[in-house]
């Protein structure tokens, strides 16, 4: 809510207040103001507590702007309390529902000490699912990196079942208090991942009773495990998770992809195999060590490529930055098959860059310079972009289904709250409610963002630029050709040219235009060719401001790309030489 939306709104209350007040008798209209003045106080005396509570962990700029930002806060979180329905019933809800009991004393400790005494150790309670008589022994402490996870009423769960009671087929799964939009676009996104044959995690909203007291809407999350691998029914092999290693002193960029012992070993195809690292070793210096053709030949074997390109799609239709130098990769290594694989995980945004990649990381990047990587990687991306899994008509439908499937438990949910970085308030993730009528607005929000991004993507599809310039020697000719844009180009080089049954078509290898030795190596008899644009390394970081920790210390451009061929035989000026985008289809 803006300033000026919340002066108004106030203005309104007081003068409506007012004008009922002037009709009303003196004793009762006394007693109505001190009734609405405490709970005003009441109010500002919460929002001063949150002050002075954030105070002291965020260090704000403006003392002033925090208290303004707790008030308007405080104001949402009330309107939102009064206005709530009740929870429904277990047996009304279309959402799983888990009910958690957990001795006061016990969560007292996890929250004594965040985030430290959240997460350092787990406690013992008791959950029931649904309307369900079962009750099981778990254990649970919070989880989440950010403070909006742990900081505020409504906090994210790890759950770990016994041995004997798994949930889910899983002994360890997630309740996630989500910032808002999350509740929407990762849903989404995971469920086309799983679509598209991508290891995904199980990910639903669902309703959570702590002690009795509705906590609202979370998300299950189940974990990156061996009992996922098995769900989508692979081999049980290894599983690395990378996330938040330290950086380099000297470049400030993360140090994730650089050294493989900040990979996590999650799983393993055996206990024997748990402690082997040899293939996290192989794939890092593939990415840092390998020349060009090392990495293809490395990417077209052990490198689960549809999988990937796949994941990468996704990626860059969403917009996500967040599978980046450094965090929130989860890759698994196939046993079976000898191939590398992603694993789906915390896409967070649909946002809309003007741009392919909002931001890359060291294995993406191998790919994007690799002419032949990047094409077949195009070819999916497009592919995917017109499919049923992830078109703008599929996302903007599953978006209005999923929205209509929490929507009446979601208006109930008193603590419903966004994470918005605020500098004047805070550097760090700050809670703030939000009403249904603001929900709304984010959902017509990310269903913009999807048709928005997709458009973007499909025009960066259609760039394909193409020029040529012919120099005539007689019955030979040089045909130079400039390729710029995107996309690679197909062109038909005897299409434009009046040629004898003895013309031949060579590459011109080193640009002289004369046919040389070496060159009559390369004879080729259709005259059809792909041609492909350049990509160049930028110095710094492509959105201003950027970290390079995690943006890394340089971005790709496109860039020229030359190519010079010569026709020999019987030559005239051509009118024109028929190309097409090699992705769209597209006549150039």
């Amino acid at each position: 809510m803006s300033k000026g939306t919340a002066a108004t709104q106030v203005k309104a209350f007081l003068l409506t207040y007012w004008l009922k007040l002037y009709r009303l008798n003196f004793f009762v209209a006394l007693l109505i103001s001190i009734v609405l003045f405490m709970a005003a106080g009441n109010l500002g005396l919460k929002a001063l507590q949150q002050t002075a509570l954030h105070q002291g962990r965020y260090k704000p700029t403006s003392h002033l702007e925090l208290f303004r930002f707790f008030m308007r806060a405080e104001l949402i979180r009330f309107r939102v309390a009064v206005t709530a329905p009740l929870p429904l019933t277990d047996a009304e809800s279309p959402l799983m529902t888990y009910h958690i009991s957990i001795k006061e004393g016990d969560y007292s400790k996890l929250t004594a000490n965040l985030p430290k005494s959240g997460k350092e150790r787990y406690y013992n309670a008791y959950m029931r699912v649904g309307g369900g008589e079962k009750v099981q022994k778990i254990k649970l402490r919070f989880r989440g990196d950010n403070n909006f996870h742990w900081f505020y009423p409504q906090k994210s769960l790890r759950i770990k079942t016994e041995k004997d009671e798994i949930h889910n087929l899983q002994r360890s799964f997630n309740l996630i208090n989500a910032p808002e939009d999350k509740f929407i676009v990762d849903i989404v996104t995971y469920e086309a991942a799983r679509k598209l044959g991508i290891i995904a995690p199980d990910f639903y909203p669902a309703r959570v009773f702590l002690n009795g007291t509705y906590m609202g809407v979370y998300l299950y999350l189940s974990q990156a495990d061996e009992s996922l691998i098995r769900k989508h029914k692979r081999m049980p092999g290894s599983i690395y998770s990378g996330d938040l290693a330290p950086t380099n002193k000297t470049t400030g960029v993360s140090l994730l992809w650089f050294k493989q012992r900040f990979w996590i070993k999650k799983g393993a195809r055996n206990a024997e195999q748990k402690k082997n690292r040899e293939d996290i070793v192989h794939l890092i210096k593939a990415v840092q060590e390998f020349d060009d053709l090392e990495f293809y030949e490395f990417a077209r074997t052990l490198i689960n490529k549809e999988a990937f390109y796949n994941f990468f799609a996704i990626d860059t239709l969403t917009g996500s930055p967040h599978h980046d130098y450094g965090h929130n990769h989860k890759i698994y290594f196939d046993p079976y098959l000898g191939k590398f694989e992603p694993i789906e995980w915390d896409i967070r945004a649909w946002s809309t860059p003007n741009w392919k990649e909002n931001f890359g990381n060291p294995l993406l990047n191998r790919f994007v310079l690799n002419p032949i990587l990047e094409f077949e990687r195009d070819q999916v991306l497009f592919k995917v972009l017109n499919s049923d899994a992830f078109s703008v008509e599929a996302r903007q439908s599953r978006v209005d289904y999923h929205n209509q499937l929490f929507y009446e438990d979601l208006r109930r949910d008193i603590y419903k709250d966004d994470a918005m970085v605020k500098p004047e308030v805070s550097y760090k993730h700050v809670s703030t409610p939000y009403t249904m009528q603001q929900h709304e607005k984010m959902i017509r929000r990310v269903k913009v963002a999807a048709k928005s991004r997709t458009h973007k993507v499909l025009r960066i599809l259609k760039s394909a630029k193409g020029s040529y310039l012919i120099k005539p020697q007689g019955r030979h000719a040089q045909v130079i050709f400039q390729l710029q844009g995107n996309s690679p180009i197909y062109v038909d080089l005897k299409s434009g040219f009046a040629v004898d049954s003895k013309a031949k078509i060579y590459r011109d290898l080193n640009f002289n235009g004369r046919l040389e030795a070496i060159e009559k190596n390369t004879l080729f008899d259709s005259g059809k060719e792909i041609l492909y644009p350049g990509r160049l390394k930028q110095k710094g970081t492509r959105i201003k401001g950027a970290s390079k920790q995690m943006s890394g210390d340089y971005y790709i451009k496109e860039a020229p790309l030359y190519y010079s061929y010569i026709v020999t035989g019987a030559v005239s000026a051509p009118a024109e030489i028929a190309g097409t985008n090699a992705i769209t289809g597209a006549k150039l």
